[in-house]
Formats: C-alpha cells, sequence, structure tokens
C-alpha cells in the first residue's frame, strides 16, 4: 500500500463505507481500523501459516470468503473451508455487521 494514510483518512471520513475486503494475505481476518470492519480473504489454493516468524504453509484447507449487501448498510460474510468429506464439502464461519 503506497499511500496508507490517505486510505485511512477516506475510512474515517466518508460516512457510506461499511468496510475494507482485501486479498491476498493467503488468510481469513476479520478486524477493524478506527471503526471500521477490515476482511481478509483465506488462501484459494495453499493458506500461509498465521503467526510464523518466517515463511511456512499451513496444512488447512483453502478457502474462500462470501459477502452480502444489504441495502441498509448492513454487511454479512462468512468464511468458507474446503474439507475433504463428500457429505460436506464445505465447512463454514460466518458473521453481520
Amino acid at each position: 500500500l503506497q499511500e496508507p494514510a490517505a486510505l485511512r483518512a477516506r475510512l474515517l471520513e466518508d460516512g457510506r463505507i461499511r468496510g475494507l475486503v482485501m486479498g491476498h494475505v493467503h488468510q481469513a481476518f476479520d478486524g477493524t481500523l478506527d471503526g471500521c470492519r477490515c476482511l481478509a480473504t483465506p488462501a484459494t489454493a495453499a493458506p500461509f501459516l498465521a503467526g510464523a516468524e518466517t515463511f511456512a504453509l499451513d496444512d488447512g484447507p483453502p478457502g474462500f470468503r462470501w459477502l452480502d449487501l444489504h441495502p441498509d448498510g448492513r454487511l454479512e460474510t462468512g468464511v468458507e473451508f474446503a474439507t475433504l468429506d463428500e457429505d460436506n464439502p464445505l465447512s463454514s464461519a460466518s458473521s453481520s455487521l
């Protein structure tokens, strides 16, 4: 990110912004920055090991994040991970704002 201060200012100033969605971090993330919800999607291939001091791959499955944007400004989201269970190919976690 070349201009983090400009992005942060925009997130704080524009009341229409309900969240920031980012990718390419290879891990699911759901947190806030100055009250703005920040979401990252997990890896769709090889996930990185969370908290590792040096590069390492996680043995966990690939996944993706889904979003439901509602007219009233609510944002619902969840993360789905692939499994090897043929009867239930996805496992999920979800939340809303």
